[in-house]
């Protein structure tokens, strides 16, 4: 029959012929698939050199926040320390005074965990909370009364409450410079 189309089998179809449409096809595929692949490469190493000095810019800038923040944090802590070892309550050396002033400045600044005075043997006067005790054998206090000079200690963990905590002492003189204890 003459108008009966012949179906023509591939393996039927000469080899030249099917080498090179394969050939335009795996062409076109490259043509397109190559920019494509070098793009995307080039921009995620661009992308990722950018993001790796973007995050280490903004953790330079995260870590001076913190650092201001914790340096006023401190200071301000440092300030109300010294205007304590200032005060007239605390200096008079009377127990239920000093414990009234300091009681009332630890509710004021909750970020105080503990405030207390010591006479110049370590005997504690007065606790912003709980029993006085001696404190002679304490590294704060044997650090003062040595030097007469005020510290901030480095960050270490409170025995009462496994804590983070820092000290800050100040040595109290009375009126005529007389070294009376450590707050």
């Amino acid at each position: 029959n003459p108008f009966k189309k012949k179906v023509v089998h591939k393996s039927e179809v000469p080899r030249s012929k099917r080498s090179i449409g394969t050939k335009l096809v795996g062409m076109t595929l490259l043509m397109v698939i190559t920019p494509l692949a070098v793009s995307n490469i080039a921009s995620l190493t661009y992308m990722n050199r950018n993001y790796v000095e973007e995050m280490e810019v903004n953790n330079g800038v995260l870590a001076d926040a913190i650092a201001h923040q914790v340096a006023a944090y401190v200071e301000r802590a440092y300030m109300i320390t010294e205007q304590l070892s200032l005060n007239n309550d605390v200096r008079n050396y009377n127990g239920l005074e000093q414990s009234a002033v300091i009681a009332n400045t630890a509710r004021n600044n909750s970020f105080f965990d503990l405030i207390y005075v010591t006479d110049d043997t370590g005997m504690q006067t007065a606790r912003s909370a709980g029993r006085v005790a001696d404190r002679s054998d304490r590294w704060w206090f044997q650090r003062v009364n040595e030097t007469k000079e005020s510290f901030v200690s480095h960050s270490y963990l409170s025995l009462t409450g496994n804590n983070a905590v820092a000290t800050i002492a100040m040595p109290v003189y009375n009126y005529n410079l007389t070294y009376l204890g450590v707050i």
